[in-house]
């Protein structure tokens, strides 16, 4: 493991009294060393009447090749056809393009490449521009016969008059258009100018009686209106967002009952089979008097039990809240406990469970640099620094100096005693109806902030948002209304890859009150 742990005993805790406190929550580890893609072998301009070339693509981790990447590749352009689509290791792809018989075009490969699979799942993405020639100039013309210039026209000529086609109006996939200039009798040529980089114009200008393309790249976020300028002509170009969470993906009915006592549920890939499985960690009311653990499998839908286990705490109430990550990186997930009130020390203290010791044995005690907490403080864990030691993140909600949502990040190196990061968030004071969680949403290597808004949202509807953990916590990336209305403390919600899939899906577990009767699972797919 890389770094060195400075250990402190504690006595172990038996923690007594209720609090109801019944969310989820969940984090995924960051990529430690910045995987990339690279092109080791490109693809020159294809000519107007098309032909075939071999791109090779590779996914590069520690400045070593990774032989076990598992690729994707796509194109947003029905001319392009690329053969194979997908693959492990180096990416050599054919790329075989139709003639072209009208302006030249440029478009792109897109190419996704993953390692590893759940918590430790780093992906690698990037692109390889794609242009053809413009078909050749068809023979002129014959000459037409004199004729006398119209008088309607400034000078006596014809306006110029532009024309775009299929329209102004885009999916989030984004497509391909054309711009054409039409006049009478000649005239200036018209300049061509995009104002966002998002829409890419594929020629400066375009003579009268010509035209050229344009491309609309794909959206990921939310809609966006951007314009194209050709000569005095301007256009609002439009594209649609991409809306994850208003589709399900599955329904399940697991063998738990309604749960009406104090527990808490996960997100987690305990078996490292690449997709997701549910989590329950029943704090009271058990049949052994401790904590227990059991894990229901997402290869069986959530309706098979991969783990039932009795921890070294005993029973547990709000004042403790629990995680799930593998500490010690020996490929099992280990069981952290956040006790925020009445501990030996008289501060908020962390105490992590050996995975691969039936959580009977302890990996870690640290006394945190705060003192007693309560339910206003959320706790996630993740490697904000990149140094391979897991730090602490508060999620402070209210009667903030700043009057938002905080967030603090403390050092692991230290024992979770000298601060990496301290910021305010754009959401004002928070309560129970939000639920936040950190998962690395945009895949760039840093955590971001997730805010389940279970109900008072703008849409009337359960809402999820995400914040930028590169930008600090300053700006949004996802605002998003799900498929679900209004939702309280029966449903607990984690964002994980299901079915080993490039999105991260919304899983919802519903506690009560169900059609069943019983717990259920119901995800959102979370594709955009």
């Amino acid at each position: 493991m890389i770094g060195t742990w400075k250990w402190t005993l504690v006595a172990a805790l038996a923690v007594r009294g209720i609090v109801p406190d019944a969310h989820a929550s969940f984090a995924v580890d960051g990529c430690l060393s910045g995987p990339e893609m690279r092109v080791a072998g490109g693809l020159t301009p294809f000519g107007s009447s098309g032909g075939t070339q071999t791109v090779t693509l590779e996914m590069w981790q520690c400045n070593r090749r990774v032989e076990a990447a598992r690729w994707k590749v796509s194109t947003p352009s029905q001319w392009i056809h690329l053969s194979p689509k997908s693959g492990v290791g180096v990416a050599r792809v054919e790329v075989r393009v139709d003639a072209n018989k009208a302006a030249a075009r440029l478009s792109s490969i897109d190419y996704v490449g993953k390692l590893g699979g759940g918590d430790a799942l780093i992906t690698a993405s990037g692109g390889v521009r794609v242009t053809q020639d413009a078909a050749p100039p068809p023979p002129p013309p014959p000459s037409p016969p004199p004729t006398t210039p119209p008088t309607g026209g400034p000078g006596g000529t014809c306006p110029i008059t532009y024309e775009i086609t299929p329209g102004t109006t885009f999916g989030p996939d984004g497509g391909s258009g054309s711009l054409n200039v039409r006049a009478c009798f000649g005239g200036a040529v018209a300049a061509v100018h995009s104002s966002a980089d998002w829409i890419v114009p594929q020629a400066a200008s375009v003579m009268p009686g010509a035209g050229t393309g344009f491309i609309v790249r794909p959206n990921y976020a939310e809609q966006r209106k951007a314009t194209l300028k050709v000569g005095t002509k301007s256009y609002t170009i439009t594209q649609a967002a991409r809306r994850p969470f208003g589709t399900f993906l599955e329904h399940a009915t697991t063998p738990l009952g309604a749960i009406d006592h104090e527990a808490q549920f996960l997100v987690r890939d305990w078996d490292r089979d690449g997709i997701a499985d549910v989590v329950y960690i029943s704090k009271q009311g058990t049949g052994s008097g401790t904590t227990e653990v059991h894990v229901l499998s997402g290869a069986s839908r959530w309706r098979q039990f991969v783990l039932h286990s009795t921890t070294y705490f005993g029973e547990t109430d709000g004042r403790v809240q629990w995680d799930m990550l593998d500490w010690n990186r020996d490929g099992v997930l280990d069981l952290i406990a956040v006790v925020r009130t009445q501990t030996g020390s008289g501060r908020t203290e962390v105490h992590v469970l050996d995975g691969a010791g039936g959580f009977q044995t302890f990996l870690l005690h640290a006394v945190t640099a705060y003192g007693p907490t309560d339910d206003r403080w959320d706790w996630e864990f993740t490697d904000w620094n990149r140094d391979g030691v897991m730090d602490l993140v508060a999620i402070i909600k209210s009667q903030n100096v700043s009057g938002a949502v905080d967030v603090h990040v403390f050092d692991g190196v230290t024992g979770f005693q000298t601060w990496l990061f301290a910021g305010p968030t754009p959401f004002g004071s928070s309560d129970d109806r939000i639920d936040f969680s950190l998962v690395d949403w945009d895949g760039d290597g840093t955590s971001d902030l997730v805010s389940v808004i279970k109900r008072e949202t703008g849409s009337g509807q359960t809402e999820v948002h995400v914040l930028s953990g590169a930008s600090g916590f300053t700006q949004w990336l996802l605002h998003a209304a799900t498929w679900f209305g209004p939702t309280d403390a029966r449903f607990a919600f984690g964002l994980a890859r299901v079915d080993r899939g490039t999105s991260l899906d919304l899983v919802t577990i519903i506690t009560a009150g169900t059609g069943s009767g019983g717990t259920e699972v119901h995800v959102l797919d979370g594709s955009r």
